[in-house]
């Protein structure tokens, strides 16, 4: 707003500036939303299926990543796969380790900006899961009260 006394001098400048989000060329930094469901910590069972959906926008279409404790997810036949469509995400972990619990991150970007939503994941253990126990080699051990060892 401009204000002038009667001998049109300026006495007053008052201007109020918005940040656009919308730049000149069209472009539309990206927005990324989630239900409210998955914004608290993710609970799933070891060898349960961990499933993160998130809705985006903006303009161009943005890219989606996902991470993983800051290293990129890449999707693997059976275990991870991530969807894309337009305006929406999901990754998905089928039978979920105990080593892919902690955090997860996805990064929604175009030539406007990014945006990005985490997500913290828990995995809990069934019984015996701090036992993760496997036959690894097979040993014979000498008992001295039998007379003769063990022959493999």
């Amino acid at each position: 707003m401009l204000v002038y006394d009667l001998s049109g001098l300026l006495v007053f400048f008052w201007h109020t500036v918005y940040l656009p989000t919308q730049r000149c060329d069209g472009a539309v930094g990206p927005k990324v939303e989630v239900d409210q469901r998955y914004r608290g910590p993710q609970e799933v069972k070891r060898g349960g299926m961990l499933v993160l959906p998130i809705n985006f926008s903006g303009s161009p279409r943005p890219k989606v990543t996902w991470y993983h404790r800051g290293v990129r997810v890449t999707p693997r036949p059976g275990h991870v796969h991530i969807d894309y469509g337009d305006g929406y995400s999901t990754l998905t972990v089928s039978g979920i380790e105990s080593n892919e619990g902690d955090r997860y991150e996805v990064v929604v970007e175009n030539v406007a900006g990014a945006a990005t939503m985490d997500f913290d994941v828990v995995v809990k253990c069934t019984l015996n899961c701090s036992l993760d126990l496997r036959v690894v080699r097979r040993s014979n051990f000498f008992n001295p009260t039998q007379p003769n060892p063990p022959n493999d």
